[in-house]
């Protein structure tokens, strides 16, 4: 334990980075054409001279200018929406988001596209809103008439499910000379947001946009963007890393306390529950951090079972611990029985609707580089858009990732061997419990693999995810979303045919549809193992029957055209997320948490303050020292 925390501290260049494009982060959302826009226009077109031509290339994209000049004085329209209490003057409330430096134009070619923001606020579980302020511009020097823009906060990604959030919707007539703040009032109305939002806007007129270029103050944002040409995955090239929009977001508290500025209780020892943090262990209660036991024994020849071209291994490092091919503890061939999320009636219970709260896991991302702090296997940017790539997958479904990146300068764990899994794993693993791991190595034989959430070993270091680099990662990959599919509940949609006994109990027959066998999911057709983007041909050996279509573009498939969970999938994710992985959550309604730890009883030392994650690192310690350590939360009710 002494060991593996110090290597860390000794090797890790520690990188936090939020990521989840419907959580934390500032994704630029550009969608062509008004079919489908939420933000419409009812009034005739604009005789703007910039507006846009009829016809749109399809690869358009938004433009970045060169830095602009500000105006001395800042020339603001203010815009009370219905209901706001209009003869409430100064502040809109508690300031919760600001990102007030950018200075670089990001602007429109066409009339009519939407730009949409996403952002992170410091208001905990959300607020009522006060108001919003955001800076528009426009670069027709005031030789044009003006334009309009019509704007609105989004609950998720305006092209992606996300909906309006009602009484936040609004329009501003705004000259052609330049910028202009747009004050939003919403004081009194009782408008309710979470804690991540979109901001988004369009514009009558072509040639104007926003303010773009740095980090935010205060929350946080990304530097992704989405257009036609680089759907989600675009970067402020040029900008500054996590650049964002001129953006500053308030909390009414006339509607109640904002949660970023709720009184903390002040405990007494009878409300806390001390603990000894000790490297040695000593006498008193467990170690906090303690790495929890370990499930079976691996045999570290199970990649010897892979089949040529597989590039899972997940079925095969499970079945190595000695678990049945068909699930649960079943011999070969059977048909077990894993947990309640295995009858269909509880699965389908689970199965989110567009307009359920997102949930969102807390994960690690380990990325291994050589000795010399060189040679890693991906970098910043490219975990940015892996995670990217992640969360659009499970977006339908109402699921995002955050995740922090660690870097460790471990050349030995950097080229996978099986046989070093249970070092490599519980000198780094985060917090198991809490968080998903994934382990980001070079693995020779090319395949990655995870833990079903039935393994013992599924909330101990030796669960998690291994992911093959390079090969499997990067941007537009659709490895990681598979392998997450696996630790959250998923079997291969082949399962049922090429993974369990020929014609056996647990054996998906071509033609069938069966909610106990195979995969579980009835709403996946029954096919053999295919890497192809299409229906694999043949018939089946066991009733005789053509395969016919199969969907073969399910994440869960290995062809190289996956994009798509089915209803039954995200039914079992939920269910076994509720069942068997809440732990993984990050803190509901917002509660952040402080962290005090040293040597004292109670400790003095403030580690880590409002901090989401369950992991806090305390740096090297001393072996014949005993620690404490006290956390404190607090959530939307203080």
């Amino acid at each position: 334990m002494n060991h593996a925390m110090n290597k860390q501290n000794r090797d890790a260049v520690r990188q936090k980075r939020l990521l989840a494009w419907a959580l934390g982060g500032c994704l630029l959302l550009l969608t062509l054409g008004v079919a489908g826009l939420a933000i419409s226009r009812t009034e005739a077109a604009s005789s703007n001279t910039n507006d846009a031509p009829a016809v749109e290339p399809a690869m358009a994209s938004a433009q970045l200018g060169d830095p602009i000049s500000l105006h001395a004085t800042v020339r603001t329209q203010r815009v009370v929406l219905p209901g706001a209490n209009e003869a409430a003057m100064g502040s809109l409330g508690d300031l919760v988001y600001s990102n007030t430096g950018g200075t670089i134009p990001l602007t429109n070619p066409f009339a009519n596209w939407v730009l949409a923001d996403d952002l992170r606020t410091e208001a905990g579980c959300g607020c009522n809103l006060g108001g919003y302020e955001f800076m528009v511009i426009g670069l027709g020097g005031g030789t044009g008439p003006g334009y309009t823009v019509d704007f609105a906060l989004y609950d998720a990604c305006p092209d992606a499910g996300g909906v309006i959030i009602p009484g936040t919707e609004g329009s501003a007539m705004v000259p052609d000379d330049g910028q202009h703040l747009i004050s939003v009032d919403t004081r009194g109305t009782g408008v309710e947001i979470p804690r991540t939002l979109w901001v988004a806007m369009s514009f009558d007129a072509a040639n104007v946009g926003v303010l773009v270029g740095t980090p935010a103050e205060l929350g946080y944002t990304a530097d992704l963007y989405h257009s036609t040409a680089t759907p989600c995955a675009g970067s402020f090239a040029g900008t500054e890393f996590h650049a964002g929009f001129y953006v500053r977001m308030y909390c009414d508290p006339a509607g109640g306390p904002s949660p970023a500025n709720a009184a903390v209780g002040v405990l007494t020892d009878a409300d806390l529950s001390w603990h000894e943090y000790g490297i040695v262990p000593t006498s008193g209660p467990a170690a906090s951090n303690d790495v929890p036991p370990l499930g079976g024994p691996v045999d570290p020849d199970w990649v010897d079972t892979l089949a040529e071209g597989h590039d899972c291994g997940t079925f095969e490092h499970w079945v190595s611990k000695g678990n049945g091919a068909g699930g649960g503890a079943a011999a070969a061939g059977g048909c077990g029985f894993d947990g309640i999320c295995d009858d269909p009636g509880q699965r389908d219970a689970f199965i989110p609707s567009p307009t359920q709260p997102m949930t969102n896991y807390r994960m690690a991302m380990h990325v291994f580089c050589l000795d010399s702090g060189g040679g890693c296997l991906e970098s910043t940017a490219s975990v940015i858009g892996q995670m990217n790539t992640v969360n659009q997958s499970y977006l339908p479904w109402r699921i995002q990732f955050e995740y922090e990146i660690f870097f460790h300068n471990d050349t030995q764990y950097r080229t996978w061997d099986s046989s070093e899994e249970v070092g490599m794993k519980t000198t780094y693993a985060v917090s198991p419990d809490t968080t998903l791991n994934v382990f980001v190595v070079n693995v020779p034989a090319g395949y990655s693999f995870g833990t079903f959430p039935w393994d013992s070993d599924a909330l101990t270091a030796m669960g998690g995810i291994v992911l093959n680099s390079p090969g499997q990662f990067g941007t537009g990959v659709t490895t990681l979303s598979h392998e997450i599919g696996h630790n959250l509940g998923l079997w291969h949609t082949h399962h049922g045919v090429s993974e369990v006994a020929d014609c056996s109990a647990c054996y998906e027959e071509a033609g069938s549809s069966d909610d106990n066998g195979g995969d579980r999911c009835s709403d996946t057709d029954p096919t053999p193992v295919s890497w192809s983007c299409g229906p694999p041909g043949g018939t089946d050996p066991c009733n005789g029957v053509p395969w016919g279509t199969t969907h073969y573009q399910n994440y869960m498939s290995y062809s190289s055209c996956r994009n798509n969970f089915s209803p039954h999938q995200s039914g079992r994710i939920h269910c076994w997320t509720d069942d068997r992985l809440s732990g993984w959550l990050t803190a509901q309604c917002g509660a952040v948490y402080d962290v005090y730890f040293g040597t004292t009883n109670p400790p003095t030392t403030l580690l880590c303050n409002d901090t989401e994650f369950m992991t806090c690192d305390p740096g090297p310690l001393a072996v014949d020292q005993t620690y404490f350590w006290q956390v404190i939360a607090t959530d939307e009710n203080g």
